[in-house]
């Protein structure tokens, strides 16, 4: 980094080593007459470059040694001050391609290659992934198989259960039926005709018993025979007989059997009762459990099909598109100089969450930089800033700090420097055919200094921490002892020392003699 002080338009800088980082503080100070050729950069306390001609307004006579370059009017003018630093360019919508699996490399689009959205990137396989899902599918179609027999065995036990319940219901009316067919039908029949036999044998017993009780007179006189008598007196002992049976029976009847029938269908009807709610709830129970078999199949088949559709998902991702239109190039987008991007050969393993590529959106873009913990403190969000990028011919942009770190980026192999990441909006980039990471050279205006004097930094000598000046006189030239101000690589501001109209003299080294 550099820090440079600047008239109205600063001067293109020629630094053999522009590529490099540095950190030092830039000044450079409009020319005095129109025609005058721009300073050449150079680093105070720096590696001087001998070999750039400096040609500087004001300057009086020609070099009068080996090692003066130039004479130089102090002026006092308004000066700019920037921090000159070497960044590069990125996207502002970096696009990155993010793996969601793992997978082997089958085919990639060549980095450097121009894609548009929706364009196929990557192609990935997997074949542990890809077995899995098989196995899945596989598994859909059995569990819908099992469905398909439980559905079944759940519409059968329907039928069955249907045929089940009618028959016990019609044992039920049917055990109804003879219990009512006995009270209200056999029993009081029955009943009846007991008590008409009863009745008859009662009648004929009497009518046996009068017979019997006549006959001994009609023996008497003669109209019937002793054996007829006593035929009389036996069917009268018959008859009475007969009619203590009937009784007896009418009796029994209404005793015993026709109560123990009656227990005996009312117990039939509560049989049957029973086997119709004990029929119920064996439905019921079976049915539920034929349910249950139906909604376990139909759980296993979700549960498989979502495995199958997360497995045909991860396959999908296995084919990786471009998210919009860009450039591709292979690693993040934020990859540090020592971090290896991923080759995507075909055969190349990569990981999940892996970042193989990304697809800047070169229409939108920015410059990262890294500004030096020395300067960071004059650095702020919304400060301009000019940038030259060299892959496009020089182009100057312009633009302004969009972002700055809080705290250090890690530092790179090499560099000791501790780095605060800062991002370049550019507001004049549209249409120029930018590359990702092309170096660009960025100046930041963080001060302007209200006309003061300033002398260009090889007319400034320093030793034992005293600087001072050869100012030309009339007689020669003599040495004076200045105070500095902000310096950079082409000029210095001199707070003391000079004064406006002094010519100081301009060496590539010291002047031999008054060192």
């Amino acid at each position: 980094m550099s820090l440079r002080i600047s008239g109205d338009e600063p001067p293109r800088r020629h630094d053999a080593k522009e590529h490099q980082r540095d950190s030092s503080v830039n000044c450079a100070c409009p020319p005095n007459r129109p025609d005058a050729g721009a300073l050449a950069q150079w680093r105070l306390g720096g590696f001087y470059s001998v070999s750039l001609a400096l040609v500087l307004a004001g300057c009086t006579g020609q070099p009068t040694s080996t090692n003066e370059l130039a004479r130089y009017t102090v002026v006092r003018k308004d000066l700019l001050v920037t921090i000159s630093e070497t960044g590069s360019l990125k996207s502002a919508k970096p696009a990155p391609v993010v793996l969601r699996v793992n997978g082997t490399v089958v085919k990639a689009v060549k980095e450097g290659s121009v894609v548009k959205k929706g364009e196929v990137v990557l192609e990935l396989q997997n074949k542990g992934l890809t077995a899995n899902h098989d196995g899945a599918v596989l598994d859909v179609e059995s569990a819908q198989r099992d469905l398909a027999a439980a559905q079944a065995e759940l519409r059968l036990h329907a039928l069955e259960a249907d045929k089940q319940l009618a028959d016990a219901e019609r044992a039920l009316r049917f055990a109804k039926l003879a219990q009512e067919h006995f009270e209200k039908g056999k029993d009081p029949l029955r009943r009846e005709e007991l008590a008409l036999a009863e009745r008859r044998a009662g009648i004929e017993r009497d009518d046996a018993a009068e017979k019997a009780e006549r006959m001994p007179g009609l023996l008497a006189k003669g109209f019937v025979t002793a054996a007829e008598v006593r035929t009389a007196s036996l069917e009268a002992d018959e008859k009475r007989t007969q009619a203590a049976r009937k009784k007896r029976e009418l009796e029994i009847y209404q005793t015993y059997e026709a109560p123990q029938e009656q227990a005996k269908l009312a117990a039939d009807v509560i049989a049957a009762e029973l086997g119709v709610e004990r029929i119920k709830q064996q439905i019921a129970t079976q049915r539920g459990q034929k349910e249950a078999a139906v909604r376990t199949a139909e759980v296993r088949i979700a549960r498989k099909k979502a495995e199958s559709e997360d497995f045909a998902g991860q396959l999908a991702l296995l084919t990786l598109v471009a998210p919009t239109d860009g450039v591709v190039v292979y690693g993040k987008p934020d990859r540090r100089e020592w971090e290896d991007a991923p080759t995507l050969q075909p055969g190349e393993d990569v990981g999940q969450n892996q970042t193989v590529m990304n697809i800047p959106d070169l229409n939108e873009v920015v410059v990262e930089v890294g500004i030096n913990q020395i300067h960071v403190g004059r650095v702020a969000v919304g400060q301009t800033a000019t940038v030259t990028v060299d892959g496009v011919n020089g182009k100057v942009l312009h633009g302004a700090i969009q972002k700055l770190a809080n705290t250090p980026s890690p530092r790179g192999w090499g560099d000791d420097l501790k780095r605060f990441s800062t991002t370049i909006s550019l507001t004049d980039a549209a249409g120029v055919a930018f590359k990702p990471g092309m170096d660009a050279k960025v100046e930041i205006q963080v001060d302007k200094r209200t006309q003061v004097l300033a002398v260009p930094v090889n007319a400034v000598l320093t030793r034992a921490g005293v600087s001072h000046c050869w100012v030309a006189t009339p007689t020669g030239r003599e040495r004076r002892t200045v105070k500095l101000g902000p310096a950079s690589n082409d000029q210095v501001e001199i707070g003391d020392g000079l004064k406006e109209g002094d010519v100081v003299l301009v060496y590539a080294v010291e002047p031999g003699g008054d060192g």
